[in-house]
């Protein structure tokens, strides 16, 4: 086997489609760590072929990304977020990219929308997204791909769409996760 897409998800119904529908027919297989979804998260993933896996999600992403990483089978991996595609440009390089030899990892620009509105403060927004399966991630919130000697800026956008108020909830989501991970008395030492 190739590639494998990890999507990792918790309820995610209302934005996993559109995901799933950009990288089915790039990919050798779609694994999807599911964190515990209540919704139809989980259905909508199988009804697709989707091997789901159900890992509940302990608020530690990097955990969930690596989860999925020894779940898959591939050779390559293709990290998604649920609310995320791809431009159609990126697939006619991806075959380049997937069968040559200098590179183990390649990091994206992100076009962040709010509202349909392009967040041209944060842009490009790089991201590794395409990686060889050796590679790792670490950190519970905006992870950081280690393992990789050679990683590639590539030109084509990941499209990453949401809501002002879907934004907000989770950046208060990630500051929360932050501060029960980097709890201040994790780094003082004892006496």
């Amino acid at each position: 086997m190739n590639v494998s897409a990890v999507i990792i998800a918790l309820n995610e119904e209302e934005r996993i489609q559109k995901c799933l529908d950009g990288v089915q027919s790039h990919v050798d297989e779609i694994v999807v760590i599911d964190g515990g979804s209540v919704d139809q998260t989980q259905t909508i993933c199988k009804d697709n072929g989707c091997r789901v896996i159900t890992n509940i999600f302990d608020g530690h992403f990097g955990n969930q990304h690596n989860f999925g990483i020894i779940s898959s089978k591939g050779k390559w991996i293709l990290s998604v977020d649920a609310d995320e595609v791809f431009e159609e440009s990126f697939w006619l390089d991806f075959p380049k990219l997937v069968n040559q030899g200098v590179f183990d990892a390649f990091k994206f620009p992100r076009k962040n929308y709010l509202d349909g509105v392009l967040d041209e403060e944060h842009y490009p927004d790089f991201q590794v997204r395409l990686f060889r399966r050796y590679c790792r991630w670490v950190f519970p919130v905006h992870e950081e791909l280690v393992g990789c000697k050679n990683i590639q800026e590539v030109s084509h956008h990941i499209i990453h769409k949401k809501s002002l108020a879907r934004h907000a909830e989770r950046n208060s989501y990630y500051e929360e996760i932050t501060r029960s991970f980097y709890k201040e008395e994790f780094y003082t030492p004892k006496e």
